[in-house]
């Protein structure tokens, strides 16, 4: 939705958030051999962090004024990372952990993510304001999902081994998936 705000569409628009993710700070673990901890994104100041160019972090990361340099591919950022020229790529915990086992696959343990996000950012789905029955539709089953398990067994493939982090599924999911869900 920022996007339509900022384009000043969001009156033509409503959405539906379907995910949570988490913008984590991947990095070596030779680089911060007893991992990475952090109160506030100032902390972090004289650290150098790889980000794509507009992306959901962008603004959140140039607000603390780190030191941010910008690539038009996410697999750049890992790249640098890896090279040294960055201290850390910016990426959703799920992703980025992909891209290291992708780009990385003999190396994967040599890297790790901040255990605090540098920012929890909703995944929406947009409709048009106008197009009131379709969001009805993709609500109804989207709830069909959370009741049946299907929801949570797609996170459960795309965290792998991992847990899935609090805060994950939106809160108008968990009513649907039953108490005691993540």
């Amino acid at each position: 939705m920022e996007w339509f705000k900022k384009a000043g569409q969001d009156d033509l628009v409503d959405y539906v958030d379907i995910i949570n993710l988490n913008f984590m700070g991947f990095y070596k673990k030779s680089s911060f051999p007893d991992g990475v901890a952090f109160n506030s994104l100032n902390e972090l100041r004289d650290y150098r962090f790889g980000n794509v160019r507009g992306s959901g972090s962008q603004k959140t990361l140039e607000a603390a004024k780190l030191k941010v340099d910008f690539a038009h591919d996410i697999r750049l950022n890992f790249l640098k990372l890896n090279a040294g020229r960055t201290d850390f790529a910016v990426a959703f915990r799920v992703t980025g952990n992909y891209l290291v086992k992708e780009l990385f696959p003999n190396n994967v343990f040599d890297f790790a993510y901040m255990k605090k996000p540098l920012l929890n950012a909703p995944i929406s789905l947009i409709f048009l304001k106008d197009k009131v029955k379709i969001k009805k539709r993709f609500l109804a089953g989207l709830k069909i999902i959370a009741k049946n398990g299907t929801y949570l067994s797609i996170l459960e493939r795309y965290y792998g081994e991992e847990s899935i982090p609090a805060g994950t599924i939106p809160e108008f999911l968990l009513k649907d998936m039953g108490a005691g869900k993540k």
